[in-house]
């Protein structure tokens, strides 16, 4: 009996010290998780997080700098666009949630630069405050001088990273309190925040691309997709690129008579309806203001120009709330000849003003 008790006693204090181990694994692969969630993981997130938002404050800043391009008449006109334009920023939303990515917008001018009164056209736009959101304090630029003109700060939603931080921190955290057996389950669940955080990084990707009003390719995008069309063009002689520098004519007297909503209407509508016109394989993006820039790969300045005119009387005979709206475009042609991006749309850019100086609704090649 006392053989079977100090077997009985012997198992106990074999189960009580492998109870022991298996609780200071625990704790041990807890501390662990734990250290290098606060340590490593959650940091990285943050700072690519930081880093992602401050390129999309960048991004968008341009929008910004390109109201300067021309003299306004007056101060409210300015103070107009500046506000519409702050408001599309802040449109821009997370197409799964509806949660904006930028909640704030803080504009601050220069005044020796900028001929308005001090502080009156210094402007605060989105939620009152934002105290966890990431700030991006982005410099303006004049678009034609470089003169720095002003201070964007830009208050970016902390909501998404923090949706992946606590998704994470519960996984992490029922993980290291389980059995060593639930190591698959963190395998699951890191391959979950790598998609997601793939996602995400999509999402600002596109909405870094994207012009925040009409949905189509912004100037960044244009750039770079037309860099590396001139690219593949030089490399492949027989495969031609070509592109149409399309503007609105007189598309400041629509936006003065009937009204800044009647322009995003038209702006809007025309981005529409280059997509259906173009082919595929196409990038039609915003270029600036009422400008429109068409990339033609696989395409000579034949065929762009009679891209354009399909272009110009489906514009020509598109119908609008208003009856009393015409609207008409004018373009430039060109096709690469080994130039550079910037060289080609200044050729494009000249050609436009030629249809323009011909009497406007006419493409010129």
């Amino acid at each position: 009996m006392s053989n079977m008790g100090s077997t009985g006693s012997g198992t106990l204090r074999f189960e009580g010290h492998l109870a022991l181990i298996f609780a200071l694994l625990g704790v041990l692969l807890t501390g662990v998780i734990t250290a290098h969630w606060l340590l490593v993981i959650e940091p990285l997130l943050r700072a690519d997080a930081a880093s992602r938002s401050h390129a999309l404050a960048q991004a968008e800043s341009r929008n910004l700098e390109r109201l300067f391009i021309n003299e306004h008449a007056d101060q409210a006109g300015l103070e107009t666009e500046l506000r519409a334009t702050l408001g599309s920023i802040l449109l821009i939303k997370d197409p799964a949630t509806g949660t904006p990515f930028i909640r704030r917008i803080d504009l601050l001018l220069d005044y020796d630069v900028i001929d308005a009164p001090p502080g009156s056209l210094d402007i605060s736009a989105g939620a009152a405050a934002c105290e966890a959101c990431f700030i991006a304090e982005v410099p303006l630029y004049h678009p034609h001088s470089h003169q720095l003109i002003g201070l964007a700060t830009f208050h970016s939603s902390p909501e998404f990273l923090q949706r992946l931080i606590d998704n994470v921190r519960i996984r992490l955290l029922w993980i290291g309190l389980a059995s060593l057996g639930l190591i698959g389950v963190a395998g699951v669940g890191t391959r979950h925040l790598l998609h997601r955080l793939e996602a995400v990084e999509d999402e600002l990707r596109q909405a870094a691309l994207t012009d925040s009003l009409t949905g189509i390719a912004n100037r960044r995008a244009l750039f770079e997709r037309l860099t590396a069309e001139l690219e593949r063009a030089q490399r492949y002689p027989d495969q031609p690129c070509s592109i149409i520098l399309i503007d609105l004519d007189h598309f400041k007297v629509i936006n003065d008579s009937f009204g800044h909503a009647m322009g995003d209407e038209v702006l809007i509508k025309v981005a529409a309806t280059l997509l259906r016109v173009g082919r595929k394989a196409d990038l039609v993006g915003r270029y600036g203001g009422e400008e429109f820039l068409v990339i033609l790969p696989h395409t000579d300045r034949r065929g762009a120009m009679n891209l354009a005119e399909r272009v110009r009387i489906a514009v020509k005979t598109l119908t609008w709330a208003d009856p009393r709206v015409r609207l008409t475009v004018s373009g430039g042609i060109c096709e690469a000849q080994g130039e550079t991006a910037d060289a080609l749309i200044e050729a494009a850019d000249r050609k436009l003003y030629l249809a323009k100086a011909a009497g406007r609704d006419r493409m010129e090649d």
